[in-house]
């Protein structure tokens, strides 16, 4: 029997090679959508990567104020606040690293006395998200004063080595500009540049100080000074000839019919200078107190001791703290002991210390024991 020549041979058929075309062509299609996945992987990955990721950053910011600063003065309020960004890496790094957005309190509409206010963000670019700690600050609003008040300098050197004495300190500048609310700047009693001598110094100091306002109880007050800092030179060099010597106060300038109590824990103080002068320097120095100004009740005060004589370089404390007790003697039912006063000394024209060490100087300022002074005239000549 003869064999079919015309069998159906698959392998052979066009079917057969249109289904490895379209295998092939599955498989390219398959391959390309690998690449692509790829590359989105990859684009998956930037936006992973530093330049696009999420991150969070606290910045320390200051506190910006919109007010009219030429006639309003704020205080009380923290100079710097936190803020926490959130966003992109890229825009959080790059708000640290420009510092171009602002924290700012609108103060625009409130008058003088204390507010709260909330905090608000200006600037910054909208995709980041931020916090402020705190969002609401308390302030001060009070009318601006501006005053130039002269500088003093402030020292102690008590516990200085006796092998060593201080020579004439000087310091760079005599004023400085002040600003700050009205209130504060009448309460200044003066500007000071303190400095504390340690018991080891040996050599010359030369130090920035900064520029402190006080009241007349010493308290530090919180206003602007210009410049903030003074340059202080004080020499430092072995001890030629010293003496500690006693102080006593003398009234200046007291009122009449007034009685005064003065009392300073400080009683002595070591004097530096050459051999000649401090040869005749006595025991005891008399100390100057103007009292025209101090208000009657208790009243904090401060003197300040200068050379009083040639060669007299310096003291081992050139400030002396006072408290002064004033009052009327006719508010305290005085009138007989005034009778009897007059009557035993109807010509007395002095002022009479009483408990207190003698002493001789000019122009020095020192502290004692407790020093009561009775204004005994109403001509009665001051001390100075």
């Amino acid at each position: 029997m003869k064999r079919n020549s015309n069998k159906y041979d698959f392998w052979k058929s066009k079917l057969f090679y249109r289904l490895v075309s379209l295998l092939i062509a599955l498989l390219l299609v398959a391959y390309v959508g690998n690449l692509n996945n790829g590359n989105i992987h990859l684009s998956s990955g930037e936006q992973n990567s530093p330049l696009s990721a999420i991150k969070t950053k606290t910045l320390t910011v200051p506190v910006q104020l919109n007010i009219d600063s030429s006639e309003y003065y704020v205080s009380n309020y923290p100079k710097n606040v936190k803020v926490r960004l959130s966003g992109p890496i890229s825009l959080v790094d790059a708000a640290n690293n420009t510092r171009n957005f602002s924290v700012t309190a609108n103060l625009r509409n409130m008058g003088i006395g204390n507010h709260r206010v909330n905090l608000d963000v200006q600037n910054l670019n909208h995709e980041l998200k931020y916090r402020i700690l705190p969002n609401q600050i308390s302030l001060n609003i009070a009318k601006r004063k501006t005053v130039n008040l002269p500088v003093k300098l402030s020292y102690d050197a008590t516990n200085l080595n006796s092998k060593y004495q201080l020579g004439k300190p000087e310091m760079n500048i005599e004023n400085a500009t002040v600003t700050g609310a009205a209130n504060k700047i009448n309460l200044i009693s003066r500007i000071v540049a303190p400095i504390q001598i340690s018991a080891n110094v040996k050599h010359d100091i030369n130090k920035n100080v900064m520029l402190e306002a006080e009241d007349n109880t010493g308290k530090i007050l919180d206003v602007l000074i210009s410049p903030k800092k003074a340059n202080v030179d004080i020499p430092i060099k072995d001890n030629e000839a010293s003496k500690q010597v006693s102080l006593e106060f003398k009234l200046k300038n007291p009122r009449s019919n007034t009685t005064y109590s003065i009392k300073s824990n400080t009683k002595k103080v070591v004097v530096y200078g050459s051999k000649k002068a401090i040869s005749k320097l006595k025991d005891k120095v008399v100390v100057p107190v103007d009292v025209s100004k101090v208000p009657l009740g208790n009243y904090k005060d401060i003197v300040e001791l200068k050379p009083f004589a040639k060669d007299i370089y310096a003291f081992s404390k050139n400030e002396i703290r006072l408290t002064i007790v004033s009052f009327r003697r006719d508010n305290m039912n005085f009138k007989k002991e005034e009778s009897n006063s007059q009557n035993m000394n109807s010509s007395s024209d002095e002022n009479e210390i009483i408990n207190t060490p003698k002493v001789t100087t000019n122009n020095n300022s020192y502290s004692t024991d407790n020093v009561k002074v009775i204004n005994n005239n109403q001509n009665s000549n001051s001390g100075s």
